[in-house]
């Protein structure tokens, strides 16, 4: 686990809501497609993705991020131009190190899908994450991808 710092700015965050993945986000190092000011976002210490979606259909309760859930704090180290996005000044903000948690209602109905604001406002518990490294997840993202494995054995080996 990498060490965590505690105050200030460090508990500023650019909250995203979203619908990719939490294993998509982590395979690709980040989240894509937004439109944001690529200096400002620089200078933010933390990405919070909030899932932007219903429960999908053929899904067991549980088995996805609710609607308007948080589910993944990570350390942004980057804002680099969005590959492959058609649309103009669109940015993927890139992450080193993420924490996979669950806290309902994070987004509260804001009108556009990425806010400014603090872990705290999204209701996180500064005190609680404990980081893991991208590079060692995107290992097992591979290794999972390259054989069939069942569900619990990939959730150990991932979080």
């Amino acid at each position: 686990m990498l060490p965590v710092m505690s105050g200030g700015m460090e508990e500023q965050c650019l909250a995203v809501f979203t619908t990719e993945t939490p294993v998509r986000i982590l395979r690709q190092g980040g989240t894509r497609g937004w439109r944001v000011n690529p200096d400002r976002a620089r200078n933010v210490p933390f990405l919070v993705c909030v899932h932007n979606h219903a429960q999908p259909a053929g899904r067991a309760p549980g088995s996805a991020p609710l609607h308007r859930g948080a589910f993944l704090v990570a350390r942004i180290n980057g804002v680099v131009p969005a590959a492959g996005d058609n649309r103009p000044h669109r940015w993927k903000i890139c992450i080193s190190a993420f924490y996979r948690l669950n806290v309902p209602d994070a987004w509260r109905r804001w009108p556009n899908p990425v806010k400014y604001t603090s872990l705290e406002e999204l209701g996180i518990d500064f005190a609680a994450i404990d980081f893991h490294d991208l590079e060692e997840a995107q290992f097992h993202i591979a290794r999972l991808t390259a054989r069939k494995i069942g569900r619990e054995e990939a959730k150990r080996l991932l979080f």
